[in-house]
């Protein structure tokens, strides 16, 4: 990159779900089974903003779409020394309590659009990373410029998988697409994470969570967009999130927090919501509620299944909790395309800790910076009075600086000892020098020192 220059002075209608029928009880493993088969009331219809088209009948993709696709790299470590669960392809019902691997579907046609990192559903209780059954809207993306890793997470049978476990394994995984994912030939520029039912609220809590200062989400990587497919958005939003928050180990007093419409602002990436008006195991009003929260924004976005473009409604099931049956599959393809890339979130960061006389005419500059999308070492380039005087790598022990990002390692500290400079008042600046994707060096910072003679 080039030495970075001082800085300069100075549709559609939608209402709100009817009640639902009845509430669920019994085990976790029969509701699911049970929930199913529930009945609801149809909805009338209201004036909603940023309601997605409906489809035509012609341009549903089948779910089966993709049966035969497999993943080219599989059961890849996104943690060192992660949990990897059972060996070898599981079932739904696994009891291995999920896994922090992660399977990469790369894209092979079509112009390169970026990544997408999918979360699988199953209550927080079940699910697995392959196949990804009934998605095949999101398989064809890899036909149209998308790659798609899918990625696995602790579930609440597995070590510490309540909450928020599958929520920091999700932003894990998505850290290590942004760090590693270009050497596994993966366009990172559009970065956009999305997943099914409980999948679709983990999907939800990391578009919503990464400038909320919780430390429970802490670690959540720049992303482009977000996608909820059947997601829990508000576990107060009825007796079928209630009992989900039950299953991820929420306590009443963490429903909130477990819960995306909490913490959406304004600042977010857009989202995308699909979910059935029929529902009867993820209530549908999550989504009004976070429709209602976004407003007029247009930064969240929701296609609602439930008719076809000519106003026939489309089949009860397609209207549930299925997967992918009926979603305007090229409505979601079109708004991805439209996202931004992540160019500029993908600066270098750092700080800049000492700036101190050390001796004369001699002061010591030390600090840290890294690269979020490499894990290797970076430059650094020192001014003095705005003229450039030395450069050196950052590349010296930081342990803080490990633990706080754990996928690039420890050695990203700099200590320089600059010699020979005039006395008097001096400012020391310090830029970071970008080294993958990116636009500017960004400056650590600058500190006025007071150079001695003797």
């Amino acid at each position: 990159m080039s030495t970075p220059r001082p800085p300069l002075p100075t549709r559609h209608s939608r209402s709100r779900p009817p009640r639902r029928a009845g509430r669920t009880r019994g085990l976790v493993a029969a509701t699911v089974l049970v929930a199913l088969a529930l009945t609801a009331c149809e909805t009338p219809g209201t004036t909603q903003p940023s309601e997605v088209r409906d489809p035509t009948p012609q341009s549903i993709v089948p779910a089966n779409w993709g049966a035969n696709l497999q993943p080219r790299d599989v059961d890849l470590l996104y943690l060192p020394g992660g949990w990897t669960g059972c060996p070898g392809r599981l079932t739904f019902n696994d009891p291995c309590g999920g896994s922090q691997t992660l399977d990469i579907y790369p894209a092979t046609r079509g112009t390169a659009r970026g990544t997408l990192v999918w979360l699988h559903g199953g209550g927080f209780i079940a699910g697995e990373k392959y196949p990804l059954e009934e998605l095949g809207p999101i398989k064809r993306l890899t036909h149209l410029g998308w790659s798609v890793v899918s990625a696995g997470y602790r579930k609440t049978d597995g070590p510490g998988g309540a909450f928020p476990a599958a929520a920091q394994d999700a932003a894990a995984a998505l850290r290590w697409v942004r760090t590693n994912g270009p050497a596994f030939g993966l366009d990172t520029r559009r970065l956009v994470v999305g997943g099914y039912s409980s999948g679709g609220t983990l999907a939800g809590l990391m578009g919503t969570t990464a400038n909320s200062g919780d430390p429970r989400f802490a670690g959540v990587p720049p992303l482009s967009g977000w996608v909820s497919l059947g997601g829990i958005l508000d576990f107060t939003a009825g007796p079928g999130s209630q009992f989900w928050a039950m299953a991820w180990g929420l306590s009443p007093s963490q429903q909130e927090a477990g819960s995306p419409v909490t913490w959406w602002d304004p600042a977010d990436p857009q989202g995308w919501l699909i979910h059935g008006d029929l529902d009867t195991l993820v209530d549908y009003d999550g989504t009004t509620r976070l429709m209602e929260r976004a407003g007029s924004s247009g930064r969240v976005r929701r296609d609602t299944v439930d008719r076809f473009s000519d106003g026939t409604f489309m089949t009860e099931i397609a209207r549930r909790h299925r997967i992918g049956v009926a979603m305007n599959s090229d409505a979601l393809v079109e708004w991805l395309a439209a996202l931004p890339t992540l160019e500029r979130h993908a600066h270098p960061v750092g700080n800049v800790d000492v700036v101190r006389p050390a001796g004369a005419n001699t002061v010591r500059v030390a600090g840290w910076t890294l690269d979020p999308d490499t894990p290797e070492p970076i430059d650094v380039h020192v001014y003095v009075d705005g003229r450039f005087t030395t450069s050196a790598p950052a590349q010296t022990t930081r342990g803080d600086v490990g633990r706080a990002y754990p996928l690039h390692g420890v050695t990203h500290g700099f200590s320089l000892t600059l010699d020979g400079l005039d006395p008097g008042n001096r400012e020391i600046c310090v830029y970071a020098i970008n080294a993958a994707m990116g636009t500017f060096n960004p400056q650590l910072g600058c500190r006025s020192v007071t150079v001695t003679s003797g």
